[in-house]
């Protein structure tokens, strides 16, 4: 003869079952009933709010409708639109700020640049422009360069930099090696040295620098800048232009003047120190 099992709601039926523990395990149960159905009732909230938001951000409300260019010139400030990549109406909020700064900073001419969205409707990109120092022959025509070696764009009629001595600089391009001593060079010069020079050559004995009444200046390596222009100007300032054809500062301490033939402190001396 089997023995009869008792199930668990024999067990709860059971008249023997303390009523206060019965009533505790129904308390248990439709305490979990109601934790499941908060959880449903919050999960269907933030469904709501998440679609509710994918609609917004995409609605006309936080459109872009206008793009700022700060840091640079009106007539540059098309090519940063065009380089931003956001056309009228896009939403503002899925803007990739990453994104459009990498595309703005792609610009050749641009050194640094930021991107700010102020809601609900506009992009602000402000650039930090390259400074020019030089000018080269380009095969479409001359170009800016800068310090770094960076052909920035085409130079038009623009002679407020010195030329280099170099072809075929591309825009977007870096001139070679050799070159890049030589612009850091000229850029650190003072302002009213840097002013005089007219054109700038590398070779075998190192930078080369014409100034304005064809004086010709022996710079050696692009070191010692500043030692080198307080020699350059102490000799200019000796004499008349006119009457200097050339000035060594390879070493500062020791710089060396050459004077036009027939000028000079004594008519025909043609060398002289410093």
């Amino acid at each position: 003869m089997s023995t009869p099992t008792l199930t668990r709601d024999r067990v709860e039926r059971s008249p023997l079952m303390d009523p206060r523990l019965r009533a505790r395990r129904i308390e248990v149960a439709r305490g979990r009933g109601r934790r499941r159905l908060r959880g449903l009732v919050g999960l269907i909230v933030v469904l709501v709010l998440v679609a509710a938001a994918l609609v917004v951000s995409r609605s006309a409300l936080f459109s872009v409708q206008r793009i700022d260019v700060r840091g640079t010139s009106s007539s540059e400030a098309s090519a940063v639109r065009k380089a931003v990549g956001v056309g009228s109406g896009e939403s503002l909020v899925w803007v990739d700020a990453d994104r459009v700064v990498r595309q703005v900073e792609a610009l050749a001419w641009v050194d640094t640049a930021s991107i700010k969205k102020v809601w609900p409707h506009t992009l602000v990109a402000t650039v930090t422009p390259r400074t020019p120092v030089a000018i080269a022959s380009g095969p479409r025509g001359p170009v800016l360069i800068d310090a770094s070696g960076m052909a920035l764009a085409p130079a038009g009629a623009s002679r407020d930099v010195p030329d280099l001595d170099l072809d075929g600089a591309a825009v977007g391009d870096r001139v070679p090696q050799k070159f890049r001593p030589a612009l850091v060079a000229l850029a650190a010069l003072p302002r009213d040295l840097s002013e005089r020079v007219d054109t700038m050559s590398v070779d075998a004995d190192g930078i080369g620098l014409e100034l304005d009444g064809g004086i010709e200046v022996r710079f050696g390596d692009g070191n010692r800048v500043r030692a080198k222009a307080i020699a350059l100007r102490a000799l200019l300032d000796q004499a008349d232009g006119s009457d200097i054809a050339r000035i060594d500062v390879r070493v500062p301490s020791a710089p060396s003047l050459t004077w036009r033939q027939g000028r000079g402190p004594l008519t025909g001396q043609t060398d002289g120190g410093a």
